[in-house]
């Protein structure tokens, strides 16, 4: 019988030896937490893609909001795997794929892909065979997936601070769920409508700063390359006003 975690012992001396090698543990909720206090640098967020396949808007918001920043910053989230379906047939479409592809890439922590995600392919590659079904690429799709790696590469999502944000002020603003992101000057705010029908509400930004000492002021939404005029005063105020069309996203970058 061991007197000590294995984990425990086995990590402190591979890292004694190798102090920069990563560990990722393919564990399941609610090990999670249990493994990263042992010293993985990695696990697996099951939950939260069970989550986004279940499409339950108050379980995703309570695992989002109810773990911490740092859970979150040492979780692995992905949408597909060698085990799973692709995404655009377990989402049953590429609309719902793509809002999930947002929520789950701009939480902290490891962003991971599988071969041709991006592709918006349906039909699953299985591990067992050389090869994988022919199916035509999405340019569409592809560009936008694309797009949200790049802006998910750029450093304030890998060394910024997040910060869970509620969505208020409607009957729909359930629908939604956001998030804001802040390094060396730099904001993101990351807004999902996780339904299939539009959403309206508002997002208090209280860290947005005057320009020139002018309260009206230039917020560029990323995705979609629009630029707004609006009011530091309001965002820190009611909020920024949010419309989004079923399984919409935004990311804005304000100052």
């Amino acid at each position: 019988v061991r007197e000590t975690e294995f984990w425990d012992d086995a990590i402190k001396s591979v890292k004694q030896h190798y102090p920069n090698f990563i560990l990722l543990a393919e564990v399941y909720d609610p090990h999670g937490q249990d493994l990263q206090d042992l010293g993985f640098d990695y696990t697996y967020d099951k939950k939260l893609y069970d989550l986004l396949v279940d499409g339950h808007l108050e379980h995703l918001r309570k695992h989002i909001y109810g773990n911490t920043p740092q859970y979150h910053s040492r979780s692995a989230h992905y949408l597909e795997n060698h085990d799973e379906p692709r995404a655009v047939a377990e989402l049953q479409g590429k609309d719902r794929a793509a809002a999930a592809t947002v929520v789950a890439m701009t939480l902290p922590g490891m962003r991971c892909y599988f071969m041709g995600q991006e592709c918006g392919y349906s039909k699953k590659l299985d591990v067992h065979l050389l090869r994988s079904q022919e199916e035509k690429l999405d340019e569409n799709y592809q560009q936008h997936i694309l797009k949200i790696i790049k802006i998910t590469s750029e450093p304030i999502f890998q060394k910024g601070e997040w910060v869970y944000l509620p969505v208020l002020s409607s009957d729909s603003a359930w629908r939604m769920v956001a998030w804001r992101w802040h390094y060396k000057g730099e904001k993101r705010l990351c807004v999902i409508n996780y339904s299939h029908d539009m959403g309206l509400g508002r997002v208090v930004l209280d860290n947005a700063e005057y320009e020139d000492g002018n309260d009206f002021v230039k917020i560029r939404e990323i995705l979609s390359g629009e630029t707004y005029v609006r009011s530091v005063n309001e965002m820190r105020s009611i909020g920024l006003g949010i419309v989004l069309g079923a399984w919409g996203s935004q990311i804005f970058a304000y100052p």
